[in-house]
């Protein structure tokens, strides 16, 4: 039994994007040590456990400004393509749809671990709307597999803070598509899990978009962090900065990969990149790569 034995298979009427999903994990299956994307971070453990995903234990707290959307033409179609979304994907577990227009208060998610679920929101911030989004996560998960679907409309901006401290095992996917003149600021604070990893894909999709995409995390005892970071310049004069700092200590580690990626259609891009860490014991193990 593994954990891929959690799953069944989608029904006829499902979305395309979750029978593509669960066809694609029919093919490959699960990240192994083979796996490029994850030769830092082994999951054999988790992989060959034969978990019962349940109910998302999500808390949603939204302001007034923030609605409830019945459907989206792009949601199910940002964050494809990588073995744990597409696990996320073929659950089909409820999703969370929502819309920002206008300012107000903060937009609030609390993720509470306990046994093993697929939480998935999509959220659309509208054109020239600022607003604060903040994700916790808590408790001891068996495993968070969360994904996490953005898109900003032209001129939009959105600060994002995302808290890790689920001692337990989250895996988290979050897709960001930006528009014209669009601004979105990330902020990860990472504190410790048995196994965290994030896989954060930001695509400068239209002129004049920017992202800054800062974190900071301390691993101790055995807990293992992975921050994977791409940025898409795909249209131009795209301005992105990655930074992240770590400390490091007992028998951590840390992992961090970071790529900024400039097609032909990315002309007059601007980006940025660093990682330093702080190992504060022999034992601790620093992995980077940044391109």
């Amino acid at each position: 039994m593994t954990l891929l034995s959690a799953l069944k298979p989608p029904a006829a009427d499902s979305p395309e994007f979750v029978q593509a999903a669960f066809k694609r994990l029919e093919k490959e299956g699960l990240p192994t040590k083979k796996s490029e994307a994850w030769r830092f971070t082994p999951v054999r453990a988790l992989t060959s456990e034969a978990l019962s995903i349940g109910a998302s234990i999500l808390d949603v707290d939204a302001p007034s400004q923030v609605t409830n959307l019945d459907a989206h033409p792009l949601f199910g179609t940002l964050a494809h393509g990588e073995h744990f979304s597409a696990f996320n994907a073929a659950t089909h577990s409820a999703p969370v749809l929502l819309r920002a227009e206008g300012s107000g208060e903060p937009l609030t998610f609390t993720y509470r671990g306990a046994g093993a679920s697929c939480p998935r929101v999509f959220l659309e911030v509208a054109a020239n709307t600022e607003l604060d989004l903040v994700e916790r996560f808590e408790g001891e998960s068996a495993l968070n597999n969360n994904v996490l679907e953005i898109v900003l409309q032209p001129g939009a901006r959105l600060r994002h803070l995302r808290i890790h401290q689920d001692s337990g095992r989250t895996i988290g996917t979050v897709a960001v598509r930006q528009l014209k003149g669009s601004h979105y600021e990330s902020h990860v604070v990472t504190l410790g899990g048995k196994l965290t990893r994030l896989d954060l894909h930001v695509d400068l999709a239209e002129p004049g978009a920017e992202c800054n995409l800062r974190g900071v995390y301390h691993v101790t005892g055995s807990d293992h962090a992975d921050h994977h970071l791409r940025v898409d310049h795909s249209a131009p004069h795209g301005t992105s900065r990655q930074e992240y700092r770590g400390l490091l200590d007992e028998r951590g580690t840390a992992v961090f990969d970071g790529q900024a990626i400039v097609h032909r259609t990315g002309g007059g891009a601007e980006a940025h990149q660093s990682n330093r860490n702080l190992l504060l014991s022999e034992t601790a193990k620093d992995r980077k790569s940044v391109v």
